[in-house]
């Protein structure tokens, strides 16, 4: 570890010369520094009149504001201190009017090189059409017809139909977020999941822009909920107008690269990493998603209690009620508010302690947390959501906790939750849980106590009673983090690993639940 943490050592070392220098190259340009207290996120109160008017007036306003400005004689092409225009502007917020406004009144569009049939369609008008343009491509790339998809401009993109770009297509609209074209593509053979050479597909380019409707397109015609993208640890920075601030940026990248040397090791995002709109976080649950891979805010988004009202939690109500506690009876179903608000605010035990009765006060033992990892969620047929167990803290940290609970969340955001005998629940957490008929099978797991035998248990979803399911036959063992898929009256098991050993599990076991034996599958 020497080696390692002087690495580090001198890294943050190297980092902090690289701040100044940042600062410095940044003030040089009148920017304000990385460090500056007066910095604030998204400020465009330092930028040229008509890019103040681009960046903050909402499009219902923002042509009539643009048209006054260039009444008085205010200048298109002003740019800001980093070299960007208004029309860069427009450009990345997708407002194809705005930009033709722009060009209106003189902005100039050079360096996005566009034909006379680009600019048709950000003109939106069809009688300049030349067909002499239609494969040209201006600086990003686009034809006519994918500019027309990115404007999301449907009777121009008609027009300029290109039958062999309609994956790009897909793609570029799923940017834009027009349904209306994106049907279109579809209905011309668009494959939904076709994917770019990053894995990006039109679901994760809408997830990531925020088009809720767009999404739910997708999920109903058929997007893959798999998708994933490559994600590039240091990304080129191309830096203009200071030849000085390109050089720290470099440097700030030399660095990075060196302190972290992830060059060619292959990073994937999920769909659970681009979500952030609760709205599109909902659909992607009620179309399959597994609710228990967001974090954070996704996650009370994803289980319904992101909009519950806080709960104001008492020094007393604390006291009574923040120990991790076992049932007297299968299942015992308990009410407290400090439970539910740890639901809805995923603060971790030490978090809440802190909050609510200072961080100096002692408690004994583990305060009951709700922020886990391992667990199961389970999406019923009537909009209700079933979370199991799961692991909070490392088995080091006087917080950590293996939980044997069962919590419920309706489709209001009520909370139900149950507490069990640990002889009839004993802690569990990365099991699975499948769904069949009346109950949930949770099978497998890791936890305390068990043996070499695979853990089956049934959840009764009538009156949430757990009862343990003898099994016979070749199971899989001490297996946890695997998959469980329902098909018929029997149950398969794959993947995951084996033991305290963390062993890789590599093969596939079937639970029959009539018989109740195991079987091992090729």
């Amino acid at each position: 570890m020497g080696d390692l943490s002087d690495k580090l050592r001198d890294g943050l070392a190297q980092f902090e010369e690289l701040d100044k220098q940042l600062d410095a190259a940044l003030k040089e340009l009148g920017l304000p520094g990385m460090s500056d207290p007066d910095l604030v996120a998204n400020d465009a109160t330092g930028l040229p009149h008509v890019m103040q008017l681009c960046t903050l007036e909402p499009v219902s306003e923002r042509h009539t504001a643009l048209r006054a400005a260039f009444a008085q004689g205010a200048d298109p092409n002003t740019p800001c201190p980093w070299g960007a225009t208004a029309i860069d502007t427009l450009y990345t917020d997708g407002d194809a009017d705005g930009i033709a406004l722009l060009l209106e009144n003189g902005a100039d569009a050079g360096v996005y090189r566009w034909s006379e049939t680009h600019l048709a369609v950000i003109r939106d008008d069809a009688q300049a059409i030349d067909p002499a343009h239609l494969k040209a491509c201006d600086r990003v790339g686009d034809t006519p017809f994918l500019l027309a998809c990115r404007f999301a401009r449907p009777e121009m993109a008609t027009l300029l139909f290109d039958s062999n770009a309609l994956e790009e297509a897909a793609r570029v609209t799923a940017r834009s977020g027009s349904c209306q074209i994106m049907n279109w593509l579809l209905s011309k053979g668009a494959d939904v999941n076709a994917a770019s050479p990053d894995g990006a597909t039109p679901l994760f380019l809408a997830i990531e822009a925020g088009h809720v409707d767009l999404v739910e397109l997708l999920l109903n015609s058929g997007a893959s909920l798999e998708a994933t993208m490559d994600a590039s640890f240091v990304a080129p920075v191309a830096v203009e107008r200071s030849a000085r601030l390109q050089q720290v940026v470099d440097n700030m990248l030399s660095a990075v690269a060196d302190l972290v040397p992830l060059q060619g090791v292959l990073q994937r995002n999920t769909i659970y990493d681009a979500a952030y709109d609760p709205a599109i976080i909902r659909l992607l649950v009620k179309y399959g998603a597994d609710p228990a891979r967001f974090a954070g805010e996704a996650f009370n988004a994803a289980i319904g209690v992101d909009r519950n009202p806080p709960i104001a939690i008492s020094r007393d109500e604390f006291a009574a009620q923040y120990p991790v506690r076992r049932g007297r009876t299968n299942p015992q179903q308990v009410d407290m508010p400090f439970w539910h608000e740890q639901v809805r605010s995923g603060r971790t035990g030490v978090q809440a302690k802190t909050e609510i009765v200072g961080q100096d006060v002692a408690v004994a033992g583990p305060v009951w947390s709700f922020q886990r990892v391992g667990r199961t969620a389970t999406l019923l047929p009537d909009g209700r959501m079933v979370l199991v167990g799961g692991e909070h803290g490392d088995r080091r940290e006087p917080d950590h906790c293996i939980y044997g609970d069962v919590t419920v969340v309706g489709p209001d955001g009520q909370i139900d939750q149950y507490i069990y005998p640990g002889a009839a629940f004993p802690p569990t957490c990365f099991h699975s849980a499948t769904l069949s008929d009346e109950g949930l099978w949770l099978i497998g797991g890791c936890g305390l106590g068990y043996d070499k035998q695979t853990q089956v248990l049934w959840l009764s979803l009538l009156d949430f009673s757990i009862h343990k399911v003898a099994t016979t036959g070749q199971s899989p063992g001490l297996i946890s983090g695997h998959k469980a898929q329902l098909i018929g009256d029997a149950i398969l098991v794959s993947g995951g690993t084996l033991g305290p050993a963390a062993k890789a599990s590599k093969g596939r076991f079937v639970l029959d639940l009539s018989s109740r034996v195991w079987h091992m599958v090729n």
